[in-house]
C-alpha cells in the first residue's frame, strides 16, 4: 500500500507513451566510417549520462529500438521495470527526472525485449515464470503468459513481429504467436536453463542459444524436432555459457562463459574451428550481465562485456 501511484496501477504514463509512439522505427544500424569510433573517447561515462533508474539491483536492461531518441528499460530483482527517457526530462508528474517506474512482476525481471518494427510493445519475463506485455499504444500492461518454470530469456525474429521465443529454467525453448495469444510449440534444446536467445541478422531461420549446461548451440528453426532436436553446431565450454550473440554482420558468434576468470570466445561463422579467446576478471564472482555486440561502432566489431571487476 506504500507503493507510488505508478507502481499500483497497470496504466502506463501518457507522456512516456507519446514519446515512444512519436519516434520513427530505425531503418538499421548506422555504421560509422573507419577511424570515426574511438572507444577511449566515445565511451567515457559522463555524469549527465547516468541516472538512478531503480532503487535496487538491476538484473536486466534494454535500449528500445527508436531512431531519434533514447529510452532505456531496466528491470530489478523485486519485479519493477523502470523507463528512463534519457534525452530529456518529461513534464509528466509520474516521470520524475525522466524516469517512470512500474511493478509488473513479483520476482526478478530476467529479460526485456522489444521488436524494432513495434518498439511500443515491450515484453518482459521473470523468475516467477510470468511474461508481461507493456503496450504503450494501449497505455497499459498485462500478464500474457504464466509458465511453469522461470523464463530467463526472450527474443523476437527480425522478420516476425508477432512471434515471441522464450527460454526457461529447464532448457525448453518455446515459440508463442502473440497475434493469437497461443503457444505453438516447445523444444527441449538444453538440459539446463537457457540464458540467451539470438537470431542471425541475415538468416532469419538461424538462432543461437546459451545454457547453464555448459553449451552454446546454433539451430535451424525450420527443422527443430520437439524431442532430442539436432543442432547445426554445439560449442562445449568448461563453465556455464551465459550468452551467445551474433555480431551485427552475422560473421561471428561471441560466447561468454561465467566463472571468476571467465572467457569470451569468438567463433567464425565461416569456419567454426577458427576462434579467439579473451579472458576477463570477474571479481564479484557472479554471472556477468548478458553482454552484446556494439552496433555502428565503425568497421571494427566491438563487443561490450560487464565484468564486475573493481578498481
Amino acid at each position: 500500500d506504500n507503493l507510488p501511484p505508478d507502481l499500483r496501477s497497470t496504466r502506463l504514463s501518457p507522456s512516456l507513451a507519446s514519446s515512444i509512439l512519436g519516434a520513427p522505427p530505425p531503418e538499421g544500424a548506422k555504421v560509422r566510417a573507419a577511424g570515426d569510433f574511438d572507444a577511449g573517447r566515445d565511451m567515457v561515462l559522463m555524469p549527465a549520462h547516468a541516472r538512478k533508474v531503480m532503487p535496487c539491483c538491476i538484473v536486466s536492461m534494454r535500449v528500445l529500438p527508436l531512431a531519434d531518441r533514447t529510452v532505456v528499460a531496466a528491470g530489478d530483482k523485486m519485479g519493477n521495470i523502470g523507463y528512463w527517457e534519457a534525452d530529456g526530462v518529461s513534464e509528466d508528474a509520474g516521470g520524475a527526472d525522466g524516469v517512470f517506474r512500474y511493478w509488473p512482476h513479483k520476482g526478478p525481471v530476467l529479460a526485456i525485449v522489444a521488436h524494432q518494427a513495434a518498439p511500443h510493445k515491450v515484453y518482459s519475463s521473470s523468475h516467477q515464470g510470468d511474461i508481461c506485455l507493456m503496450d504503450f499504444e494501449e497505455e497499459k500492461y498485462s500478464i500474457i503468459h504464466l509458465w511453469e518454470w522461470p523464463v530467463y530469456s526472450l527474443c523476437q525474429a527480425q522478420n516476425s513481429v508477432g512471434c515471441l521465443y522464450f527460454g526457461d529454467g529447464k532448457g525448453g525453448l518455446t515459440l508463442s504467436d502473440e497475434r493469437v495469444g497461443k503457444v505453438l510449440t516447445t523444444w527441449d534444446v538444453h538440459e539446463e536453463r537457457i540464458n540467451s536467445i539470438d537470431f542471425h541478422p541475415e538468416k532469419p531461420h538461424m538462432l543461437a542459444t546459451s545454457s547453464t549446461d555448459r553449451t552454446a548451440c546454433i539451430w535451424d528453426v525450420r527443422n527443430i524436432k520437439t524431442k532430442e532436436p539436432d543442432s547445426l553446431k554445439v560449442f562445449k565450454l568448461n563453465k556455464s555459457a551465459q550468452s551467445a550473440y551474433f555480431s551485427p554482420s552475422g560473421r561471428m558468434l561471441a560466447v561468454t562463459s561465467s566463472s571468476i576468470c571467465g572467457t569470451v570466445q569468438v567463433f567464425s561463422m565461416d569456419d567454426f574451428e577458427k576462434s579467439h579467446i579473451v579472458e576477463y576478471n570477474n571479481q564479484k564472482g557472479s554471472w556477468p550481465s548478458k553482454s552484446k555486440w556494439l552496433s555502428g561502432a565503425g568497421t571494427t566489431p566491438t563487443y561490450m562485456l560487464e565484468t564486475g571487476a573493481r578498481e
